[in-house]
């Protein structure tokens, strides 16, 4: 595996850039650095169930499925954004309809990331720590291939208070240019 790391202490950004599997994968570790590389973003933040509600297919009308029958909903200051969040267990297993390139996660704990495409793994993290302890963090994923299906793990279980997504896959960079040019030609032959 290679990690390279680059910082950018005028924007207070840091991040890696990690490779193991097949997939190119650039690891932010801000909501402000990742939301502004990925749009739409969807999230779940585990609101409005009452507490220790099983969760599996109500998120699937906006793209996202829970594959483990114990993702629990857990209602707690200790989710700091909205004092809700999910008990997943030793492990959080999540079905992405369609295929994404975007993923994010605010944890408490110490998790690892696999990303799956097509029943193939394309990712596999090292054990993100945050800051430790009950100390919330952001973990947020941009990968160059498409993947379908998250799995996160926990030594000491997996706690999420919000979970973000991208619902398509971003084009890449090349692709983008090739519509601009597109669009400039199309522009002057109208003229």
């Amino acid at each position: 595996m290679k990690v390279q790391v680059l910082c950018a202490p005028i924007l207070g950004l840091a991040f890696a850039i990690a490779s193991t599997a097949n997939a190119e994968v650039i690891v932010h570790d801000s909501w402000s650095s990742w939301s502004a590389t990925v749009a739409p973003i969807t999230t779940l933040d585990f609101t409005g169930f009452p507490n220790n509600t099983v969760i599996t297919d109500q998120y699937t009308p906006v793209g996202a499925t829970f594959m483990d029958a114990g993702d629990r909903v857990f209602v707690s200051s200790v989710f700091e954004k909205d004092g809700a969040g999910l008990n997943g267990g030793f492990s959080v297993a999540i079905s992405l309809e369609g295929a994404s390139q975007a993923f994010a996660i605010d944890v408490l704990g110490l998790v690892k990331i696999e990303l799956f495409n097509d029943g193939t793994r394309v990712y596999e993290s090292e054990l993100f720590s945050g800051g430790g302890g009950s100390q919330g963090y952001f973990v947020g994923l941009v990968a160059d291939q498409a993947f379908d299906t998250v799995v996160l793990t926990g030594p000491g279980g997996v706690f999420l208070d919000d979970t973000h997504f991208t619902a398509a896959p971003l084009p890449a960079p090349s692709a983008l240019g090739l519509l601009m040019l597109a669009g400039i030609a199309g522009r002057r032959r109208r003229r």
